[in-house]
């Protein structure tokens, strides 16, 4: 008598089922790894807020500075002092101190400045600044001082507070 086998083996009841637990072990691994990338984009996107905005107080306090050096004989007379909250003594002239034909004396233009300064500070969250001017001797020294709120960049929450709140 003839019995014919089978050509190929049986299955073993313990592999059943082996290639999906792969699977899932497989898609959890690459869920770990999606949720570390997001994570490490988003303290990519609050460094980045920070440092535009340092880089944006260096280039206000710069622009001060060149305005100053314009106006030497005010600067170095204390012309451009002021403090965080105050404003200068002289009154902006409201011609603006643009054109040559304009009559503007120095404390004038250091009032347009210093208005001027504020405003590009206010584009900061929270922006103020402030100058002060210590002479010693023959030799003046300049102190600007720009403050800003960097909340956003700290917050947990996709959405800054305002200036002094908390998040």
């Amino acid at each position: 008598m003839l019995t014919m086998k089978r050509l190929h083996a049986p299955v073993s009841r313990r592999s059943a089922g082996f290639s999906l637990i792969e699977v899932l072990i497989a898609l959890v691994i690459l869920s770990v790894g999606l949720l570390g990338i997001a994570a490490m984009v988003s303290v990519s996107m609050k460094s980045k807020d920070s440092s535009y905005l340092r880089t944006q107080a260096t280039t206000d306090i710069y622009a001060i500075l060149d305005r100053m050096r314009a106006n030497r004989t005010t600067a170095t007379a204390a012309g451009y002092d002021v403090t965080f909250t105050g404003a200068l003594a002289t009154t902006v002239p409201t011609d603006g101190c643009l054109n040559s034909s304009d009559s503007c004396n120095p404390a004038q233009i250091a009032a347009l400045d210093v208005s001027q300064w504020k405003a590009e500070l206010a584009n900061l969250p929270c922006g103020e600044g402030s100058i002060s001017t210590l002479i010693n001797n023959q030799m003046t020294q300049v102190t600007v001082t720009v403050q800003w709120s960097d909340q956003r960049a700290n917050a947990t929450s996709p959405t800054a507070a305002p200036c002094g709140g908390t998040v």
